[in-house]
């Protein structure tokens, strides 16, 4: 097999220990920035996620929901503030480790992430990304709505956006690598020329140890600690890391 001319990166437990809506809402609510209404609904779906009765789709949604009647030039620089205060420090060495070997032998990269892009941009900078994949929201009048535009960047959203940003390089699904700790993108995985299983839930690194695909356990974080701290670990038991 031939090296993949461009690669594709989830960001929540593949290059970020945790989940970057999370840290990046918080940040939002420590500058007071979000109404109570919002704070509400964010706290709601996120028990509701932990509780296991509501999915990722319903959290990559309430991710705008703490843009609403924002700025968008204030959620910028809150996103800047953010990503250097709370995920910078969380980003994992072994995807920035992996992201400049890949850029060395001159392979794209780009992230894919149901965050909202004020933040994911960040992120794809940090990894020297030409393209990010993310949700983004209604603008009206350089003032932020609570509205998601599709299609979300999740499931079939993300293979969506995925498809139409290749078909401008002039590739397809097929001829690329991923890198990806989420199991809602198998059907990706198994379409991509090189799978790549990053930090998985013990059902996603079964499934990859049957398939042959590689598995990486990216476990130190750019402040030195171990992965695993924030609200939302990577929930594997403890390797080295590769």
């Amino acid at each position: 097999m031939g090296q993949s001319p461009l690669a594709v990166f989830d960001v929540d437990r593949t290059c970020v220990d945790g989940m970057t809506g999370f840290l990046f809402s918080s940040h939002l609510f420590s500058r007071r920035m979000v109404g109570r209404a919002a704070r509400w609904d964010v706290a709601r779906t996120m028990l509701r996620y932990r509780l296991g009765l509501s999915g990722q789709r319903e959290m990559v949604r309430i991710g705008v929901t703490v843009l609403r009647d924002l700025p968008e030039s204030a959620v910028r620089q809150a996103a800047a503030e953010a990503f250097e205060l709370r995920i910078r420090p969380r980003m994992l060495r072994g995807a920035l480790k992996t992201a400049q070997s890949l850029t060395a032998r001159d392979v794209e990269l780009i992230v894919a992430s149901g965050s909202s892009r004020y933040i994911v941009e960040r992120i794809g900078h940090e990894l020297g990304a030409c393209d990010v994949l993310a949700t983004d929201n209604e603008v009206r009048d350089g003032v932020c709505s609570d509205r998601p535009l599709e299609p979300l960047c999740f499931g079939k959203g993300k293979l969506e956006l995925l498809q139409r940003a290749l078909k401008s390089r002039g590739l397809s699904v097929e001829q690329v690598a991923l890198y990806t700790d989420n199991y809602s993108d198998l059907s990706l995985l198994e379409r991509v020329a090189e799978p790549h299983v990053v930090n998985p839930e013990p059902l996603l690194e079964q499934l990859a140890e049957q398939r042959g695909w590689p598995v990486h356990h990216w476990l130190e974080r750019l402040d030195g600690s171990a992965a695993g701290g924030s609200s939302f670990p990577i929930r594997q038991r403890a390797r080295s890391n590769k």
